[in-house]
């Protein structure tokens, strides 16, 4: 009778663990003593050998996790994500730029970066408390029921990594392959979903979007307004269709009345329809930001951290206001996100000066010392934006005395990129 190995694996099996080839084995390519905080504790306990081979099937049986799908337990497993979640959106902006490739790369074995990247993303924001005691109920429910096959080590391998808050949640098969289905579920879905609530929307809301139709600048709704954002989130689908499936300008009046009942319901909807905002209409942009900062800083932070630091150059004007806005709402990451974005580099000079521009801006805006290595560096960076470079220097010295002149002298200090 095989037994489970380990600390983890000390019930008896009636059915041998699979033998691990080289590349299944997480030690083959990482240090575990780098790895893992109490690594050494382990090897006080088993000895290294026995330590490794319990983390190698530990990190194999995780990695695999996406098996125990088929099994009853998780057979309603279901994911919380919000149908107008920014993932959605940009996972069908990105099909729609693969439209002539493959795309393979975004099956299960997630070859895609860019799918890893929403994913991971995905799974920080919605693997909340509820959800990891949900995933060890089912998990411990599937051990008891599989006791004495190596299904139930796996489903223990679940359990140990849900309760370890230290845990990555990407390390776990079943979450990554599970939102991955999710995700690309919603994107599929998501015009259907609009048809239907545009088509079983509160018809007694019509006459107000007749009369915003009918009014402009001078004689504007304000009532019809004031009724659509009474009537609460479900004025949504009707702003969303005002402003993209009717022929409006961005200065016509209803397309700005439609935005004036958008910031009015903070969610993931309202987040992006001012995201479109900020890509189709210049003139509201910094309106649109502006908004965010206001009425969603919290989504907006999230949106504009997955943003900056996905696998490929975000688009020019929309890196260069969320920097803006993460400095604006003191995201917890802007500050690094920052002093990263003073390396953006596209093959448009324009375009790379615009968000460079934006970086040392957003760093300065913080309006702390914290920033001057950053700053100092990318002044020192001969591959930098010539024109963005020169700006900031100008910037710095028509400032005068402050924290910031710091970066106009020589010394070295440790940089935040």
């Amino acid at each position: 009778m095989a037994k489970k190995r380990g600390g983890l694996f000390e019930s008896p099996l009636r059915e041998p663990l699979p033998e691990l080839a080289p590349e299944e084995r997480l030690s083959r390519y990482v240090s575990y003593a780098k790895l893992i905080p109490d690594y050494q504790r382990l090897v006080a306990q088993e000895g290294e050998a026995e330590a490794r081979e319990t983390l190698d099937y530990l990190f194999y049986f995780l990695s695999t996790s996406d098996a125990l799908l088929a099994e009853r337990e998780f057979a309603d497993w279901r994911w919380p994500l919000d149908p107008h979640d920014y993932l959605v959106y940009e996972l069908i902006e990105h099909i729609h730029r693969l439209a002539s490739q493959s795309l393979d790369g975004l099956g299960p074995s997630l070859e895609d970066l860019l799918l890893r990247h929403m994913i991971h993303d995905g799974l920080h924001r919605y693997f909340t408390p509820a959800m990891r005691r949900a995933l060890v109920r089912r998990a411990r429910n599937l051990a008891r029921r599989a006791a004495g096959r190596v299904l139930s080590v796996q489903a223990d391998a679940v359990v140990m990594a849900a309760e370890d808050l230290r845990f990555e949640p990407f390390a776990v098969g079943l979450l990554v392959e599970s939102f991955r289905r999710s995700l690309l579920l919603a994107a599929r879905d998501l015009n259907g979903l609009i048809q239907r609530e545009w088509e079983q929307r509160n018809r007694a809301f019509d006459r107000y979007l007749d009369e915003i139709r009918i009014a402009d600048h001078e004689h504007p709704a304000d009532e019809a307004v004031r009724r659509l954002v009474q009537a609460g989130p479900q004025a949504l689908a009707l702003a969303q269709h005002l402003l993209f499936f009717e022929e409006w300008e961005c200065d016509d009046y209803p397309m700005q009345a439609a935005l004036q009942v958008v910031v009015t319901q903070p969610s993931h909807r309202a987040l992006r329809l001012l995201l479109a905002v900020l890509e189709e209409c210049p003139m509201l942009r910094e309106w649109a930001a502006e908004q965010m900062v206001a009425h969603m800083p919290e989504l907006a932070c999230a949106y504009f951290v997955y943003l900056l630091t996905a696998p490929r150059p975000a688009p020019p004007e929309r890196a260069a206001s969320g920097l803006w806005v993460l400095a604006q709402a003191r995201c917890p990451e802007a500050l690094p996100l920052a002093a990263l974005a003073l390396h953006y580099r596209v093959d448009d000079a324009a375009a790379t000066e615009k968000v460079q521009v934006a970086a040392w801006q957003a760093l300065l805006a913080f309006d702390d010392p914290v920033a001057v290595p950053a700053l100092r560096d990318y002044l020192a960076d001969e591959e930098a934006s010539p024109a963005a470079r020169d700006e900031l220097a100008r910037t710095l010295e028509a400032r005068g005395e402050g924290w910031w002149s710091e970066v106009l002298q020589p010394e070295a200090q440790p940089s935040l990129a």
